[in-house]
């Protein structure tokens, strides 16, 4: 037992060995597949060639596609350097990037740019202009870029369906409704991230993407940043959000007429699952109007929208100066007409603005919430924030890190939101 052991530390050893020098250990009935941009640059034949549970090993340098890479049950795609900066998958706003939807998919250590979804309600163009993730497939350590897509989209970046997506940045996607269209029956609906199922995010960045919109004529033309189960069936789902950062998205020449007072928003809307130690800042709603019967105000929420019929639930989050033409519209509860102060309890240990008399004690209600954005555009939590240590613990933050890599929990105790304070540290010799 102990000479096996040993054996085991040192294959473990050479494995990490031959890692560092960029070749790779393979089990012995391992299918492994090699991309490289000169020799053997085919990448979308060679996706759609790879047999299940195979490996598909990325070369760095930029794919140019015309057709999505689709890869079978099980197939890991993986950039070969671990830098998704160094493996560039280009589709040149011809098609979606991947459609990863036959199950347990494996992607990592690649940027998925330039997807693009015709704006049409046929089945299998309205999800995922970057990624279409199902069935317990899982993203990690990518970037999903400059994607595109107009009316019907759900997730122009990525759509998840009961997969899962950890490390990832997107940001600099676009969605363009048709400028003066009359789009009914929620045909305006796009959103730049769709959870739906039992997913799970984290640790993700969503930012400077922005939704255009134009005039529309019914109550649930909806649209915005990031969508947790909002819709149908899904209601009933276990989605989970973490660690993420939802921030400088724009929504603009937002128009609309007829009945109702479904709301537009930017942030996050959440049907059901949780939303938890997140931050979502500096989101804004930019020419917005809205000449509905019925109502005199103008409508739309820039934070977090929750449908109050299911249970979603918002915790530790920050939310705060998301604005709606130039009013702080951080988090509304008030869908369909449904008003019941109650509502505003899905909302525990939050911090927020403005304050709101139906906000559960937990919450942390202030005009200055001390926080800000460092030259990289990355949120930085400030000395004497009320955000530090004001968070509710839970059990999965024993082992986790941030939005940006750093320890979870210091000194037994979270701060809400995304980001975990470091105190600054200072040095002193003794002689």
């Amino acid at each position: 037992m102990v000479k096996e052991g040993l054996e085991m530390k040192f294959l473990g050893l050479l494995t990490c060995c031959f890692l560092a020098f960029g070749c790779y250990l393979y089990a012995e009935n391992d299918v492994v597949y090699h991309v490289d941009p000169i020799d053997n640059p085919n990448i979308v034949s060679i996706v759609a060639s790879a047999a299940p549970s195979s490996t598909v090993y990325v070369a760095k340098g930029e794919y140019k596609i015309t057709s999505s890479l689709a890869p079978a049950n099980g197939v890991r795609i993986i950039g070969a350097t671990g830098k998704y900066e160094d493996v560039i998958i280009n589709a040149q706003g011809k098609c979606r990037v991947i459609l990863a939807d036959k199950g347990k998919n494996y992607i990592s250590g690649m940027t998925l740019t330039g997807g693009y979804l015709h704006a049409t309600k046929s089945a299998n163009a309205t999800q995922g202009g970057g990624i279409k993730l199902t069935g317990g497939g899982v993203i990690t350590n990518c970037r999903i870029t400059a994607c595109s897509s107009g009316n019907f989209i759900s997730g122009i970046g990525m759509y998840l369906n009961s997969s899962y997506c950890y490390d990832v940045l997107i940001d600099n996607c676009t969605h363009a409704a048709t400028p003066n269209s009359t789009a009914t029956s929620q045909e305006s609906t796009g959103y730049i991230v769709s959870l739906y199922g039992a997913s799970v995010m984290d640790r993700t960045r969503v930012v400077r993407n922005i939704i255009k919109h134009g005039k529309h004529k019914q109550d649930d033309s909806w649209g915005g940043v990031l969508s947790i189960a909002n819709s149908g069936a899904t209601y009933a789902s276990s989605c989970i959000v973490r660690n993420c950062e939802i921030a400088h998205n724009i929504f603009e020449n937002y128009l609309r007429t007829g009945k109702g007072t479904t709301f537009g928003s930017i942030g996050v809307s959440i049907g059901a699952g949780i939303l938890e130690n997140c931050t979502v800042v500096s989101n804004v709603v930019l020419n917005a109007e809205s000449a509905v019967s019925g109502t005199s105000n103008d409508e739309g929420a820039c934070g977090v929208v929750v449908y109050p019929t299911n249970n979603g639930t918002i915790r530790n989050c920050h939310i705060a100066d998301n604005f709606y033409n130039g009013n702080l519209r951080n988090y509304s509860t008030i869908i369909n007409n449904a008003s019941n102060a109650s509502y505003h309890k899905r909302f525990v240990y939050c911090c927020t603005y403005p304050a709101n008399a139906n906000l559960p004690n937990s919450c942390v209600i202030t005009s200055d919430s001390k926080y800000r954005i460092d030259e990289r555009g990355h949120v930085r939590i400030e000395k004497k924030s009320p955000l530090i240590g004001a968070g509710q613990l839970q059990s999965w933050m024993a082992d986790a890190k941030d939005v940006y890599g750093k320890i979870r929990v210091r000194s037994g105790s979270v701060d809400i939101g995304a980001v975990e304070y470091i105190p600054d540290t200072s040095f002193f010799m003794v002689r």
